[in-house]
């Protein structure tokens, strides 16, 4: 795929029967000795690539401006769909997984045990992995063997009040 872009057929341009290859991406093009409208034609390589990965690393910190260099990367390669082909990389850009995997969703859910006790559980969706700190905010206390354990933690809470719980992240929070 990559190395042929000079081949690629032109499309509502002047003939050209060395411009044969269907490959690639269509792309706007005026002929070197043209100087009249532009046609179109068949690329590939990384100068069509590098402005499409591009395109999609906008989205996706659109979404999430939060983003480092790091994650992106690992989230295009994570998302991209594997090609028969040598030394093209991870594959394929995937645009909506990518977009969909830079996003991190937190959902926690705190219950009564009873008697003064709770329990929350955390379900993370999107970026990975989630590591946090539970805090005792407001009328809770939480066990400090739950502390650290970024899925679940229970503790005690004040009978009859509103209680509050807190998950810190070092760069995500939530409280309920």
């Amino acid at each position: 795929m990559n190395g042929q872009a000079g081949n690629g057929a032109l499309i509502g341009c002047p003939t050209d029967p060395t411009q044969t290859g269907t490959h690639g991406v269509v792309s706007t093009w005026i002929p070197y000795e043209q100087t009249g409208p532009q046609c179109h034609r068949h690329w590939a390589g990384t100068s069509m690539a590098a402005p499409h990965v591009s395109g999609v690393v906008g989205l996706m910190r659109a979404r999430n401006p939060a983003l480092t260099a790091s994650q992106v990367k690992q989230i295009l390669v994570k998302t991209a769909k594997p090609i028969p082909c040598t030394n093209c990389g991870a594959g394929m850009v995937n645009a909506f997984g990518a977009v969909q995997a830079s996003t991190f969703t937190l959902s926690i859910t705190c219950e009564s045990t009873g008697g003064g006790g709770y329990a929350c559980t955390s379900s993370p969706t999107g970026l990975g992995p989630w590591t946090a700190t539970w805090q005792g905010v407001l009328n809770a206390a939480v066990n400090p063997a739950q502390a650290n354990n970024p899925a679940t933690t229970h503790g005690t809470c004040t009978v009859n009040t509103q209680a509050r719980v807190r998950a810190t992240s070092p760069t995500r929070s939530a409280a309920r």
